[in-house]
């Protein structure tokens, strides 16, 4: 669940003036539901046009993030197939060096951008807020002093969301009555943020003031994910909505899944500069899937029908017992305890099944709660 907004901001140079901001074009690539993937990501672009008064850039995200949870793109940029399906234009790739590679447009062969790649062990490092609500992720000198080349430049990056960043940007519901029905639906709400001040944790808010701001000429949010997520509400209409080329997209997302992404729709969000600057930036949809239990469920509903069973074979040994006391066969054994003891098995185990989620949450909170 987004706890707050990413925002972006630069530390400027000597050469800085005041009115002529650096200007940048975001992108941002959400990937969920891929076939075969353990986590989800988020690809995070940058194509800066005037980057001569950027000293470092900022992208902080409200959770803690680690080295561990980066990947640089440009080596999967080095494919002329990806690299036209990343920009949705024929480019192909035109190699100077190991940092920086040009991105060629096929058929004026003139150079539209260079990719730069990143170093994660010089070109960034990590800043984490006092009171522990999100880590600034900052692109230092050393990345910029690499774009000696005129013209624009662009890197790309990608933060895997494991472990605690899974939720970072979703929020998910369940059918209440889910463990009663063999098939229910969960409600995903996608939610990203960009500059929203209000949204900033009170450490950051108080230096916003100080912040230099950059001059963004557009930004794209594309959310992929499975077509079996049905989109039920989003908060504006999306520039497009088509399906994903997985033969394209396959070397792209290798590092994730190495199943093809097949099955995938794009949904394409965007807005770009006018008249007016682009302060702040929201994408929310909520999204419907089917799930189906019936294997739990069947077991479930079985294992109440031995409850059943045992706490009718119990009931009636021990009416025959109170009802005739000197049976020989009762007299000396009683009751069979036996069909008590699979009575509390079979229930034990349906109440695992048909509620394991909400004992799950019991679990983990008790476990929290002494932890701290």
């Amino acid at each position: 669940m987004l706890n707050g907004s990413l925002a972006l901001w630069y530390d400027s140079n000597e050469r800085s003036v005041d009115g002529h901001e650096p200007c940048i074009e975001l992108h941002f690539n959400m990937w969920r539901d891929l076939p075969g993937a353990r986590d989800d990501a988020l690809d995070v672009g940058f194509r800066i046009k005037e980057r001569h008064a950027i000293e470092k850039l900022n992208l902080f995200v409200p959770a803690r993030i680690t080295f561990n949870d980066i990947e640089d793109l440009s080596g999967h940029l080095k494919n002329d197939r990806t690299l036209s399906a990343v920009f949705n234009e024929t480019l192909e790739v035109d190699d100077f060096d190991d940092n920086v590679f040009a991105a060629v447009n096929t058929y004026n062969k003139k150079v539209a951008f260079h990719v730069i790649s990143i170093v994660k062990t010089t070109d960034i490092c990590f800043k984490y807020l006092d009171d522990g609500e999100g880590t600034i992720i900052q692109f230092r000198k050393s990345l910029f002093e690499k774009m000696k080349h005129v013209g624009d430049y662009y890197i790309r990056f990608r933060i895997v969301l494991a472990g605690p960043l899974k939720d970072l940007f979703v929020t998910s519901f369940s059918q209440e009555d889910k463990f009663f029905v063999s098939a229910f639906y969960t409600t995903d709400i996608i939610e990203f943020r960009l500059n929203e001040r209000r949204s900033f944790p009170t450490s950051l808010l108080k230096s916003a003031g100080q912040m230099k701001w950059l001059d963004l000429s557009s930004v794209y949010f594309i959310l992929i994910r499975d077509f079996k997520a049905e989109l039920i509400r989003a908060h504006t209409d999306f520039h497009k909505m088509r399906r994903l080329e997985n033969n394209l997209w396959s070397d792209y997302v290798s590092s994730l899944s190495k199943d093809p992404p097949a099955q995938m729709m794009l949904y394409h969000w965007r807005v770009k500069k006018t008249s007016e600057r682009i302060d702040d930036f929201i994408a929310l949809a909520s999204f419907r899937t089917i799930k189906h239990s019936l294997l739990d469920y069947v077991l479930g509903i079985f294992l109440l029908g031995m409850a059943g069973n045992a706490a009718e074979a119990f009931l009636a040994s021990l009416i025959t017992m109170i009802a005739d006391p000197q049976a020989t066969d009762l007299k000396n054994v009683g009751p069979d305890w036996s069909h008590l003891i699979a009575l509390f098995v079979c229930i034990f185990g349906a109440t695992v099944i048909f509620f394991r989620s909400a004992l799950k949450k019991f679990y983990w909170g008790t476990v929290n709660r002494d932890s701290h």
